[in-house]
């Protein structure tokens, strides 16, 4: 008898957990503009997945019809997982061959260079320290209001002029983004938008990169908005402990409401970006930076629409955050491609001195 009511109950329990995961993994192929909310629940897509799963386990041995309903689920909402949860197990190692056809992209939002918990180990500033131990053949900074020694920071000139030798090729461009490349930069193209309703910045460059020319487009889209008190609000309402969690009123007020009108605003950025890549873009083209948007989210399949693919779904090894502050820990930094290209492998840097980690993809031209 408790067997019977427990399965009954694991069933309604798996079919409710189904539909949330289904609605999360296809919710990003709505129109922010259209119902603002669909962003807010396609954030919740690597929440649905994770719990999915662990409820699979339990219905092998409870119910096996609530597991074949957690199995049709689980197809139906496949997004969830390959975007959030791809599994390509080992790092790639290049082949000899491929070697001279490879090349590193850095993309880092290094939050203006001044470290969150304020600590510079050896008095250097360790954004500069990570990018120059790096070496990564192009690098592609966000949040980089300035390139110059400043002691308030402990950027150093010893720094300034490591990165120089380093990088022949630095440009600064839009709002806050840097280039800095081994590979001749030929021409670029800027659009900065920033208003009181809209914040994007996005630089657009063209490398020969072993006799190949590639198109970059580096990004930041509109921040989601949220001040001081919304996110201590957000850690309150994720807390395990038992703290008074904010009201329903608040959370639609203060975070629900604020990540949608952000996410309305990156769907008209990621029509401008489309724009952009169909005029500058070419056969070879890379996007990257922080979008401020998870996988699966309306503005990456609408990039999906001129031919661009992410390169973490193809080469990465379960889930991946990018961000690393007040528990919002998504992957918002993103790198995309199209062309004559091939992702190798992509690695997330282990400091959290910015509230971004950065990421090192290696390409390969076919």
């Amino acid at each position: 008898m408790y067997r019977r009511i427990a399965s009954i109950s694991l069933l309604v329990i798996t079919a409710v957990t189904g539909v949330g995961l289904i609605f999360s993994a296809w919710a990003g192929c709505i129109d922010p503009r259209t119902w603002p909310l669909a962003a807010v629940v396609a954030m919740t897509a690597p929440i649905f997945a994770f719990v999915m799963l662990a409820l699979l386990l339990v219905d092998l041995v409870w119910s096996k019809l609530a597991a074949l309903v957690a199995v049709l689920c689980m197809v139906a909402g496949y997004p969830a997982y390959v975007d959030n949860f791809p599994f390509h197990p080992g790092p790639h190692k290049l082949t000899e061959a491929e070697k001279p056809r490879s090349w590193t992209l850095l993309t880092y939002n290094v939050h203006n260079y001044a470290p969150v918990d304020m600590v510079y180990p050896d008095s250097l500033n360790p954004m500069f320290s990570y990018i120059i131990n790096s070496n990564a053949d192009v690098v592609a900074i966000e949040e980089a209001e300035y390139h110059c020694a400043w002691d308030h920071h402990c950027i150093t000139q010893g720094q300034i002029d490591s990165v120089a030798a380093l990088y022949p090729h630095i440009m600064r461009d839009a709002e806050g983004i840097t280039l800095l490349s081994k590979f001749p930069v030929r021409v670029h193209h800027d659009t900065v938008t920033e208003n009181a309703d809209s914040t994007v910045s996005c630089a657009t460059y063209s490398l020969d990169i072993h006799g190949e020319r590639v198109s970059l487009f580096v990004v930041h889209l509109q921040s989601i908005g949220l001040t001081a008190d919304d996110k201590q609000m957000f850690r309150e309402m994720t807390s395990i402990r038992g703290k008074e969690r904010p009201s329903v009123g608040e959370v639609r007020s203060q975070l629900v409401g604020k990540l949608s009108a952000a996410a309305a605003k990156r769907a008209d950025q990621a029509d401008a970006l489309v724009h952009d890549i169909k005029v500058y873009g070419g056969t070879n083209a890379v996007l990257c930076g922080d979008f401020n948007d998870v996988p699966g989210c309306w503005a990456l399949r609408r990039l999906h629409e001129c031919g661009m693919r992410e390169v973490y779904p193809e080469v990465g090894m379960g889930y991946m955050s990018t961000y690393n502050r007040n528990r919002f820990w998504f992957r918002i930094d993103h790198v995309l491609y199209r062309g004559n290209l091939r992702p190798v492998s992509m690695e997330r840097g282990k400091t959290a001195s910015s509230d971004h980690y950065p990421l090192l993809t290696t390409f390969v031209f076919d």
